[in-house]
Order: C-alpha cells, then structure tokens, then sequence
C-alpha cells in the first residue's frame, strides 16, 4: 500500500468515524426521548449499572450510569479520588453523591460507555420492575375497594391477572407482564410471547378440565381443543352472531400465531427479513392478553362442566 492509499484510507476511516458517533448521539437522544414519551408521566426514578466513562493510567477513572427521573434522562459520574476521600474520612459508601450531566453535553466517549447492552438493558428491566411495583401496589388498592363496593374489574390488564389469579396461573401473570415488557426492547420477541402466553393458557385449562393435549400442539390445535372443552367452537353454537364470534376469535389467534412464525423470533431471520414496529408488537400482546382473559374467565365461568353461555 502506498503512502498515498494510507492516508486514504485514514481519510475515510475518520469520516466514517465521526458519521458514526453522530448517528449514536442522535439514536441516544431519540432513545432518551422515546423513554420519556412511554413512561407518560410516571412518578418513577431508576438507574442503569454502573459503568466507567474514562480512566488514567494512575488507575483513577471516571464512572457513573445512566438514570431516568420524572421525565428526565440524564447521565449521573463521579470520579474515584471521591471514593477514596469519603473511605478516608469514614463517611458512607453507600450513598455517594453523583454530578449531573445533560447527554447533549456528553462526549462521544461517555455515550459510548452508556450505550452498552448491559447499562441500556438494566435501566429498562428496572424501570420496567419499578413501574410494575407500582402497579400492582395500585391495582391491588383497586382490587380491596372494588371488593368492598362491588365494582367489576375496570380495565383489561387487570380483567386478565385478576383472572388467572382466580385459576390459581401465576405463570400466565409472569408471561403477559414479560410479553409486555419486550414490546419496546425487543418486537419480535414481544410478537412470540405474545403468541407463547395463548398457548400457555390453552395448555393450562385442558390440563385444568382433564383433557389430553392434541396431537397438534400449535397454537391452532391448541385453541380448537380448548374451544371445544368450553364450548366455544363455531359449530356448536346455535347463534349465528355467536359463531361469528367464535370463529373471529380462531381467525384472530391463528393469525397471531402466523405472525409470530415469519415476524417473531421463533425460526430466526433471514437478511433483509423485515422487523415489526413497536406498535405492531404492541397490537399483538394486546389480542394475545383479550383472548387469554376470555379463554380464563370461560374456563373459570365452566369449571362445573358447563360452557360459560349456560
């Protein structure tokens, strides 16, 4: 290679370099934004892991994480030489006091730092832990005054807890709150929950009533044998609205579970293989939740053996 192609390559090496961490800024900046759109006003503060910003070979460093608090994103750092002043004055550790920086004022070097899997991921799992205490710290208030008055549930994310509380499946509430949470991290893998919590439910309920899984254990065979224990197929409905009804709800979940052979992450991608939006993820854990919270509340309206239109 020639001096000339050396310097040329440098040359491109930088430009793309710098073309890079613009697009990380901006992606973070739109990150941050996209947060804060999502938590809708919550009154929720959390913060990512740990992770060093920078360092000096005296072995002194820069480090901090990333935090979100009442509709701020913002990054938090404090240098070592300050842990080790607060050892020696015997202060506490365990409280440390971090500065505060805007992630526009951030170097390209720190956005890196915060832009990992690790810290990315570890903000979202707490803010989705924190905002799921408070909700079910409310729902739960909820739930002792409606009991008191007689109120029904008021809407459909608790009308499904409150129904597999009742049938005694815990794992369908850990299923729909962690098909929930993949919506924004991950669509694809929220499409296949989504598609994973029906067939769970299915499974519970023919398990529930005694009944041998099909030999077709898609969701499709799944769903017909469960209708069919509730009495809930098309065919054995006398009402013409009902069947409609019925078979709306099959057309429904079929195509869920089709979506999640070519959308989720169930057969792997092919390249160029085109990714589903956060809110096509979205519409999907929500058919997912109203089919599981009909198909529970039906198993639970016909555990004397008769079908819930009895």
């Amino acid at each position: 290679m020639t001096m000339g192609d050396v310097f040329s390559k440098i040359r491109s090496l930088a430009v793309s370099h710098v073309e890079a961490e613009s697009e990380l800024r901006t992606s973070l900046l739109a990150f941050a934004t996209r947060l804060v759109e999502s938590t809708s006003g919550a009154d929720v503060s959390v913060s990512s892991d740990n992770t060093t910003f920078e360092e000096d070979g005296s072995g002194d460093a820069v480090y901090g994480h990333l935090f979100y608090s009442r509709g701020t994103v913002a990054v938090a750092y404090r240098h070592s030489e300050e842990d080790t002043m607060q050892y020696l004055h015997q202060e506490d550790l365990d409280e440390p006091t971090f500065h505060i920086k805007k992630l526009e004022d951030c170097s390209e070097k720190w956005l890196r730092a915060i832009s990992q899997p690790r810290v990315i991921d570890s903000l979202l799992q707490k803010m989705v832990a924190e905002l799921e205490a408070q909700h079910t710290s409310v729902s739960a208030s909820i739930r002792n005054i409606g009991q008191t008055l007689n109120v029904p549930v008021r809407n459909a994310e608790d009308a499904l807890e409150a129904a597999a509380r009742e049938l005694g499946y815990d794992d369908v509430i850990s299923e729909w709150q962690s098909a929930q949470a993949a919506v924004y991290r991950d669509p694809r893998d929220a499409i296949t929950r989504a598609s994973s919590l029906v067939e769970t439910v299915c499974k519970h309920v023919l398990t529930a009533r005694g009944v041998q899984f099909p030999s077709d254990l898609t969701i499709q065979g799944l769903l017909k044998s469960v209708l069919k224990v509730l009495g809930w197929s098309p065919e054995s409905q006398a009402n013409e609205d009902l069947r409609k009804t019925a078979g709306g709800i099959m057309t429904v979940i079929f195509s869920l579970g089709a979506w999640r052979t070519h959308e989720g992450t169930a057969h792997g991608r092919a390249p160029g293989d085109r990714m589903p939006t956060h809110v096509e993820a979205r519409l999907a854990v929500n058919l997912a939740g109203v089919a599981s919270t009909f198909l529970m509340e039906a198993a639970n309206r016909s555990r004397d053996g008769s079908p819930l239109g009895s």
